[in-house]
């Protein structure tokens, strides 16, 4: 309510109610008569446009940034048949759960609550007067709503530990705490963290919050819960692996997320299984849970991973890596390495290192995907994993630059993610393009088989100019 030394003021005054007033520039008048009345009397009226003007422009400005960096667009709102307001669609949360949205997007803070408005102003003030018929406040909220249910953001009071993120590994998203004493590697960018038998990888906030993105994690076969309390006072250095050393980790084959999965059965289903393919090039090591599926499963597979990092180089040790005949890890920007290598010397190349920004714009360009045709062999295969909002302008430069004919591209979703994957096949001289070039995959070997049930959860469709925009 209006505080009860400016009512004593409006009283001796004589001033109408906040209601019965207008402003007319810096002065005020009366509404029922016209008349200039002292200044004062428009002093709840100007409070409360002052008030709501500067709630109006925090909505704006976040509305703006659910639209810019997770690809909200007016059709993820609808309209609730209870209540009124709105409600953000089915389909959407999957962008208010992706990395980029969830790094980007900042705790939903306003400089004063609605509520507080329209408690001291709706009694006596119309909120037609006072409150913009554009005010974004609908909108927002309801995508805060989803957005905190992901993010944790409402239970971060009291919180002492080091970061919380959301787990989406498995089939129930879970917001975890991480303590000081989990923790086995840290960065600038990026920390380790055990979590009973698991070993997550973590990509931090820039602005030092309390919120940690997942980036991904492997199992740690026979490890418990007793990892976490065997460091004692030791100090942990930045950039330090002593402690990954100290516990190394026997990591399971099988990929706990289901984007890496999708991108391996995506490969294997459009290249034609295990048998045929030799030679694999990953942009982005990550946890290392394609090459470690690849290189256990097929025997004859050479693996080359590209990672641009050095953080994340140098932390593939506390996931278990280790350069082998069949697999080696270079330290290098993904370009130069594309650029000296041999031409028609890739089978398989998946894309995975851009998972928590925008794509950088020199690997999204026709230019890069005719680079990477070149190094191509015929019949290969080129996946990414891509946000929704990129896919459009991603897939036009893959169909130039790598002169796919019609069917030769295909898209599919990781289940329980936000995560497209993108698939192109390279042409090869009477090769069919699609699902029928793979009919034996179904039947094949073990490999083959747990690709195919990959492939199958993703759902590939193929992809035309008239579907990028709906993806």
């Amino acid at each position: 309510p209006v505080g009860a030394s400016l009512q004593q003021r409006l009283r001796e005054r004589n001033c109408p109610s906040a209601g019965d007033v207008m402003e007319d520039g810096e002065k005020c008048r009366s509404m029922k008569t016209m008349e200039y009345i002292e200044d004062c009397c428009c002093e709840v009226l100007r409070e409360c446009r002052h008030e709501v003007k500067e709630l109006s422009a925090y909505y704006t400005t976040r509305l703006v940034q659910y639209q810019v960096s997770c690809d909200i667009s007016d059709a993820d709102l609808q309209p609730q048949a209870l209540g009124g307001g709105l409600a953000v669609v089915a389909a959407a949360q999957d962008k208010l759960a992706s990395g980029p949205c969830q790094e980007a997007i900042p705790a939903p803070h306003p400089p004063v609550k609605l509520e507080d408005i329209q408690q001291k102003c709706s009694p006596t003030i119309p909120e037609e007067v006072w409150l913009p018929s554009d005010c974004k406040v609908d909108a927002v909220e309801a995508l805060d709503k989803v957005f905190v249910d992901f993010t944790g953001f409402a239970d971060d009071v009291g919180f002492h530990g080091v970061c919380k993120y959301k787990s989406f590994v498995g089939n129930n998203i879970k917001t975890m705490e991480v303590q000081q004493s989990a923790v086995l590697y840290t960065s600038e960018n990026y920390m380790i963290v055990q979590d009973r038998g698991s070993r997550v990888l973590l990509a931090l906030r820039r602005d030092g919050g309390s919120r940690c993105v997942e980036y991904d994690e492997v199992k740690c076969k026979g490890e418990t819960e007793e990892s976490a309390r065997t460091w004692g006072s030791e100090l942990l250095q930045p950039k330090s692996t002593s402690r990954c050393k100290a516990m190394p980790c026997n990591a399971e084959v099988t990929p706990p997320s289901t984007h890496i999965q999708s991108m391996i059965g995506a490969a294997l289903h459009f290249f034609g299984g295990s048998a045929k393919t030799t030679r694999v090039v990953l942009l982005g090591i990550g946890v290392g849970s394609a090459e470690r599926w690849l290189v256990s499963k097929m025997p004859g597979v050479t693996v080359d991973v590209v990672e641009e990092s050095e953080d994340l180089a140098q932390a593939a040790e506390c996931f278990g890596w280790s350069n082998s005949p069949q697999r080696c890890a270079v330290l290098q920007n993904p370009r130069t390495f594309l650029e000296q290598r041999q031409d028609e010397s890739i089978d398989m190349l998946l894309l995975d290192s851009w998972r928590f920004s925008d794509i950088p714009a020199c690997v999204r360009t026709v230019e890069f995907f005719r680079l990477i045709g070149r190094k191509m062999a015929p019949g290969g295969v080129v996946v990414s994993d891509l946000w929704s909002k990129h896919v459009s302008s991603y897939a036009a430069s893959m169909v130039k630059g790598l002169q796919l004919s019609e069917g030769h591209l295909h898209y599919g979703k990781a289940p329980g993610l936000g995560n497209i994957i993108v698939v192109a096949q390279i042409c090869s001289d009477g090769a069919s393009a699609g699902h029928a070039q793979n009919s034996s995959l179904a039947d094949g070997d073990g490999a083959s088989q747990e690709a195919h049930k990959w492939a199958t959860a993703a759902d590939f469709k193929p992809m035309s100019c008239e579907s990028w925009g709906n993806v």
